[in-house]
């Protein structure tokens, strides 16, 4: 998915100044780099986070419903790809175009071995009532693809005649039967109000 950088520029405007330095720098890609080096530049800030001299540092507050929030997903540093940071920034943009409202916060994973640098752990916070719709966007759009992409390798180690023995509904049925249920708590959660169903 490609990344608008006037998003980029919306989301880094939102952070406070401490969640804007908490993001790793060289682990963003060439249009977020410019976009959270701009920000910082507006806000006057050195990446020791204090003022550098440039013009007034500024907070942005958080959000009103983060008290209450739920977290839609969290992506944990330390990976050999070190992707967790551009990832999570993805997952932000994805739900914020779903009209989705979320907070990214970054928390700081001290290491167990003296000189090793800190490692960070991006939660992204919804608010606690859309908390399943975040899911299945997220699915949708970012986490469906991984699983697709496995489904793929497993079918390419079978062989011929083991691809061809396959059950569907062994491979299947969980995920239907977790549709089924996710339908059936719906309607009834409609029916206990007097709601009808679109």
């Amino acid at each position: 998915m490609q990344i608008d950088p006037q998003e980029l520029r919306r989301h880094y405007a939102s952070l406070s100044d401490e969640s804007l330095l908490e993001l790793n720098r060289e682990e963003l890609t060439e249009a977020a780099q410019e976009a959270y080096d701009s920000e910082c530049s507006q806000r006057g800030l050195g990446e020791d986070g204090s003022d550098d001299g440039t013009g007034p540092a500024t907070r942005v507050e958080d959000p009103d419903w983060l008290a209450d929030a739920v977290c839609a997903c969290e992506f944990a540093a330390g990976r050999p790809d070190d992707q967790a940071a551009p990832e999570a920034e993805n997952a932000r943009i994805v739900l914020e175009t779903a009209g989705i409202p979320c907070h990214l916060a970054a928390h700081k994973i001290e290491p167990e071995t003296a000189g090793e640098k800190p490692q960070y752990e991006y939660r992204l916070m919804v608010p606690g009532n859309l908390s399943m719709p975040a899911a299945s966007v997220l699915d949708r759009e970012i986490f469906n693809a991984e699983v697709e992409a496995e489904w793929k390798m497993y079918f390419d180690s079978l062989s011929d005649e083991e691809l061809r023995d396959v059950d569907s509904e062994d491979l299947l049925g969980g995920l239907r039967d977790r549709l089924d249920r996710a339908t059936r708590a719906y309607h009834e959660a409609l029916a206990a109000r007097g709601i009808a169903s679109n």
